[in-house]
């Protein structure tokens, strides 16, 4: 663990009934993992570089009020003013009771900054603890495609040295403007991109780039009901060599796999309630990370 000191002035009219204790997340991307709750992510502080607060994904965006423009404050005691651009482009204010550790609990041992009952603007000042994140291989995040447009498209092929059968690119900005919140907005982890299985097909990705890959790891996450069905297997001179059955929820899941000397990789959904095909099978992936064989 690299352990660093956060020493900010930011200033809150922080008004609570009870004790809010939080975790500061240093060095975390917008919406980045900081906690064993999957529905929890990080929210860049307005008024500090690279640090923010770990909290609740999903509020709705119509109860977040806009932050005073001149100072990033905001008005209401119970709040704090954060980035999140899935709302609006400029900062908001964000539920202070959405921040508690009960309710975005830490990943790692940190030293949390207990917020207490205060009328006046107050200094926070902290020490966390950073995790170290597993360093991948290569990452695919499908924010790196190529004159990429707004409304889904297939994948090229050729990306990222795999041959993309029915899966298509999303733009989950986009697609929460038009549609509003879905699983695809939690399966995104990173920009703005993320994979989905076209029609709710099967989806294939085929090496193309070396003798064969490791796939590592994924973020995925049901598109539109809970308890999807998901089976992953990887193939090897088409034989099957591993497979994976697991249940998705529109709550997105890293899937630790570590598989090895694979060719082909296909992911399957079946909804647990129906046999058919379409919406109610889709689900949408990112930060593929992966390893060619050398």
């Amino acid at each position: 663990m690299t352990k660093s000191t956060i020493s900010y002035f930011a200033l809150f009219l922080l008004s609570i009934i009870a004790q809010v204790r939080s975790q500061v997340c240093q060095n975390v991307g917008q919406y980045g993992q900081c906690s064993v709750n999957s529905a929890c992510g990080c929210f860049h502080m307005a008024n500090a570089d690279d640090t923010g607060v770990c909290g609740f994904l999903w509020p709705s965006c119509s109860h977040l009020s806009p932050c005073n423009s001149a100072n990033n404050t905001c008005q209401s005691s119970d709040t704090i003013c954060v980035h999140h651009p899935r709302c609006q482009n400029s900062p908001v204010c964000y539920p202070v009771s959405m921040i508690d550790q009960r309710v975005c609990p830490p990943t790692t041992t940190t030293t949390q900054q207990t917020v207490v009952t205060s009328t006046t603007s107050i200094p926070w000042s902290t020490t966390a603890t950073t995790p170290v994140q597993p360093k991948c291989p290569r990452l695919i995040t499908f924010d790196d495609i190529l004159n990429a447009v707004r409304i889904p498209q297939p994948i090229p092929p050729g990306y990222s040295g795999f041959q993309w059968v029915n899966a298509n690119y999303m733009n989950v900005t986009y697609h929460e403007q038009i549609n509003g919140l879905s699983g695809y907005s939690n399966a995104l982890t990173s920009g703005h991109f993320i994979a989905v299985n076209k029609d709710g097909q099967n989806l294939h990705m085929i090496n193309n780039a070396a003798k064969s890959f490791s796939l590592k790891s994924l973020i995925v996450a049901s598109a539109s009901n809970n308890n999807l069905i998901l089976e992953i297997t990887g193939k090897r001179g088409g034989t099957i060599s591993n497979t994976r059955r697991i249940t998705l929820q529109m709550q997105s899941q890293r899937v630790d796999l570590d598989w090895s000397y694979l060719d082909t990789v296909s992911f399957s959904a079946e909804d647990s309630k129906s046999s058919a095909k379409g919406r109610e099978t889709s689900f949408g992936i990112d930060n593929l990370c992966i390893e060619f064989t050398k």
